[in-house]
């Protein structure tokens, strides 16, 4: 130690020189303003040194030294630095820590850290805790601080919108696509988690050159009963909904069945696994809107059942008598048959229906009309058609 002093005394002072710090460490510098970009990883530290006798030391200390810990004694050293030729005026020094090796954000990731000055070699003990200031020193660097109102390399803050313009994003992954941001795992969207029934939607919307496309779950005033929706506005327009009991609406915010279309429809085939309910006749003068052609054939005159559809067999019964069968149970106030013969004619042709347990029996007559006598019966092939509503 290099001291303004005898040679006696200094062996004193490096004896038993005391150091009392400042009640707390100065921040680090510009700490509170731009604290993410242009931190330095400095910390200003201050001390004061007394003789054996009380009375300040003035002078230079040759060499100092400062490690940071991470227990009060023993623990794990996490940093160190010296310094040469520090001054000492009245007692007090000052040596801005940091400046051969940084304190980066790692010194400062645990609960308690504790700081050992060396004088020439022997530890002035008991070691210091650290308080608050230096963990403020993490909070800036390690957790970037975006509060701070300052960007990084990659990331712009404008006021309370935090942004980047390139690249790409990827959460739970390291090697995100080139879309600009991919999530490895599930999504969390939305704000109703806590239970309240604002009745707002909670939405993602997909912007597109046109139109937005909105995906959302509209919040009802019942708990639980939210609905799922499809489509061009986030208050609903009724595109498409799903009720919370699975009901399916096209056109309305309110299907009252599985499937619920206001609106016309338009279908290339229909097919049913399972029978049609129906709900009685129609008003007069008009026509179920969902009356379907449920059986359509060919029969040759000898009752041999050609091209058909919704048809179980056909046969011939006698001269110019038929019976086509279907497998479904049509009521005989619901069906509607249409007979045409093929071949000159004219003919006549006449249909009747009898609703029997497990399908439908339909009558077929073909008549040839005669000059004098009344109509003969003909066997004659023939195309029919069958509208109605099977059970």
């Amino acid at each position: 130690m290099k001291l303004s002093m005898p040679y006696a005394r200094l062996r004193g002072i490096t004896r038993r020189t005391t150091l009392a710090l400042a009640a707390v460490l100065l921040a680090a510098v510009s700490l509170a303003g731009n604290v993410h970009a242009e931190t330095p990883h400095l910390m200003n530290y201050q001390g004061f040194l007394r003789n054996d006798d009380g009375t300040p030391v003035n002078g230079t200390v040759d060499f100092m030294e400062f490690k940071i810990y991470d227990a009060a004694t023993g623990g794990n050293e996490l940093w160190a630095e010296a310094y040469l030729n520090i001054p000492c005026n009245d007692g007090v020094f000052q040596i801005t820590l940091g400046q051969a090796t940084w304190l980066t954000e790692s010194v400062f990731d645990g609960p308690d850290r504790w700081i050992e000055t060396s004088i020439d070699g022997v530890p002035l003990l008991p070691r210091r805790p650290f308080t608050s200031t230096p963990y403020a020193h993490h909070a800036a660097v390690a957790d970037i601080a975006l509060n701070a109102g300052t960007d990084d390399d990659d990331w712009i803050i404008d006021g309370t919108n935090i942004y980047r313009t390139t690249g790409s994003v990827g959460i739970n992954t390291t090697g995100p696509l080139t879309q600009p941001l991919q999530v490895a795992g599930d999504v969390f969207i939305g704000g109703g988690a806590d239970g309240a029934t604002d009745g707002a939607s909670e939405s993602l919307i997909i912007k597109a050159q046109s139109e937005d496309w909105v995906i959302g779950v509209q919040n009802e005033s019942t708990a639980g009963a939210s609905d799922f929706f499809i489509g061009l506005d986030s208050t609903e327009d009724g595109m498409f909904h799903i009720q919370d009991n699975g009901d399916v609406g096209i056109g309305t915010t309110s299907p009252s069945a599985d499937l619920d279309v206001v609106g016309d429809v338009e279908a290339s085939f229909y097919r049913a696994n399972s029978n049609i309910t129906h709900g009685g006749l129609p008003a007069p003068g008009t026509i179920y809107r969902d009356n379907v052609v449920v059986a359509w054939g060919q029969v040759f005159a000898n009752g041999t059942l050609a091209g058909s559809f919704g048809v179980e067999s056909a046969q011939r019964n006698g001269l110019g008598v038929y019976l086509i069968t279907l497998p479904n149970p049509i009521p005989n106030d619901e069906i509607s048959v249409t007979v045409m013969p093929q071949g000159y004619g004219p003919w006549f042709a006449s249909a009747y229906t009898s609703e029997r347990v497990g399908g439908t029996d339909i009558y077929v007559s073909i008549w040839a009309p005669q000059e004098i006598s009344m109509p003969v019966a003909r066997d004659q092939a023939f195309y029919f058609q069958v509208m109605g509503r099977p059970n």
